[in-house]
């Protein structure tokens, strides 16, 4: 029995080496792994980032910089720019504006520009501050309404600008005045002649006022041979229209209310005599400007009532008490100076 139980607890022995020996060969095939601790200062080399992974970085390429516009910025006192040419930094000491490309390069930096457009520094983006928020002093409306293609211009408080005038005016006078006077039917007709001067403004107005001064000489004949000459040296306001136009033809109406104190008229020939008056003159002309080197060459046609008082005389003489006007007809040229 003894001996039964030895031979199985052999056999038993017997199949747990077996075991084991299988257990260790099948380790030592695999391989081995310690649970080794990692000392304290290699732990603070990877924490510093010693062996820490680097990305790679894509180059921005110096066309693309140049052609991405242009921004305006400010930088404050204290910060250093970089010079190119050298890669050295340079402190600027106050706060300036300055003009950069919009792309940054690779490493975060903005080009500056130089007035002649090159570029000579770099600057760190983060101390640029851009200027576009407070250039922005206008917002576009949403809605609005178009201003009127034409819109007219008014000047106030303008320098008043007068243009003098020369004119020579020659006409036909049927003088029933004259022929009442000398109770002679051949002194109902004459000839006359006038040279004025005038001054008159120019603005926007619808009309120009100014000022005139007529020196007229007019001629009747008597039927006894004598001649009668009437001269007189009128003054008064003067009134135009602005240039007008009619088929591309300008034109323009002119008054005139002249008065004279030394109005007279002398007799010569066989029977010597001598009046004078205190003439009033009513004028009208229209007129037609064209422009010239020294401002307006003007034709025009006027028509002229004249009525006389008589304030001194060398002989007795009969007048109707219709007192009539004696009127011209007659053409005109003048030189506006501008």
């Amino acid at each position: 029995m003894f001996l039964l139980l030895l031979i199985l607890s052999s056999i038993a022995f017997a199949q747990d080496d077996l075991h084991l020996s299988s257990i260790q060969n099948l380790e030592d095939k695999l391989p081995a792994y310690n649970n080794v601790i990692m000392p304290m200062d290699q732990t603070i080399k990877l924490q510093q980032g010693e062996n820490k992974y680097q990305p790679p970085v894509k180059v921005v390429e110096w066309d693309r910089i140049i052609n991405s516009g242009t921004d305006l910025g400010a930088i404050n006192g204290g910060i250093s720019i970089i010079r190119l040419e050298d890669n050295k930094p340079l402190r600027v000491n106050k706060r300036l504006h300055l003009r950069y490309y919009k792309l940054e390069d690779e490493h975060g930096f903005k080009y500056l520009v130089n007035k002649d457009g090159t570029t000579t520094f770099r600057i760190d983006s983060k101390y640029v501050s851009p200027l576009k928020p407070e250039l922005a002093m206008y917002v576009t409306p949403l809605r609005y309404t178009p201003a009127p293609l034409i819109m007219e211009k008014r000047v106030y408080d303008r320098k008043l600008d007068l243009r003098p005038e020369a004119s020579v005016y020659l006409g036909y006078v049927m003088g029933d005045f004259m022929k009442d006077l000398y109770n002679d039917p051949s002194a109902r007709t004459g000839i006359t002649n006038q040279v004025g001067m005038h001054l008159s403004t120019n603005w926007d107005l619808p009309f120009k006022a100014g000022a005139a001064l007529h020196l007229e000489q007019t001629s009747y004949n008597l039927t006894s041979g004598s001649k009668v000459k009437y001269t007189s040296l009128s003054f008064g306001p003067l009134f135009k229209t602005k240039d007008l136009e009619y088929n591309d033809l300008k034109y323009r109406l002119v008054a005139q209310l002249r008065m004279s104190p030394f109005a007279k008229a002398i007799t010569e020939g066989k029977n010597i005599s001598e009046f004078r008056f205190n003439s009033t003159d009513l004028f009208t002309a229209f007129e037609h400007p064209i422009k010239n080197g020294f401002g307006e060459f003007v034709l025009g046609a006027f028509f002229q009532a004249q009525w006389l008082n008589i304030k001194q005389q060398t002989e007795i003489v009969s007048v109707r008490a219709s007192n009539k006007a004696n009127t011209s007809l007659g053409l005109s040229i003048s030189q506006v100076f501008e």
